[in-house]
């Protein structure tokens, strides 16, 4: 069953904590009626440790909207409890929602 949550700049997001968590995509939620042109970039923040225990943080783009023209992106992104992950975003001050799925680890 398809669920979601609401990430802006500022309100950044927890994932896949006891579960694998299926990220399937993005839609803007908010009124960018002065935000028109602007970029809004989702990240994937992830701190996770190698197999010889090494840590390692990793802050990736996993989805990028340009506002008044991008209202959706799809995604297809799976994240484990071990990636320790957090969804964030930079940009104009709008809501996101993120659709999601979740499955057992």
């Amino acid at each position: 069953m398809e669920e979601s949550f609401i990430i802006s700049p500022g309100k950044d997001h927890e994932i896949a904590r006891d579960c694998l968590v299926r990220v399937e995509g993005f839609s803007v939620i908010s009124d960018v009626s002065d935000n028109i042109g602007k970029r809004l970039n989702i990240f994937a923040e992830i701190n996770t440790k190698t197999r010889d225990k090494r840590e390692v943080h990793n802050k990736i783009v996993i989805a990028s909207l340009i506002l008044g023209k991008d209202w959706e992106h799809e995604a297809n992104l799976m994240f484990s409890p071990s990636d320790n992950a957090t969804l964030t975003c930079e940009g104009p001050n709008v809501d996101v929602q993120c659709i999601y799925t979740q499955h057992e680890a």
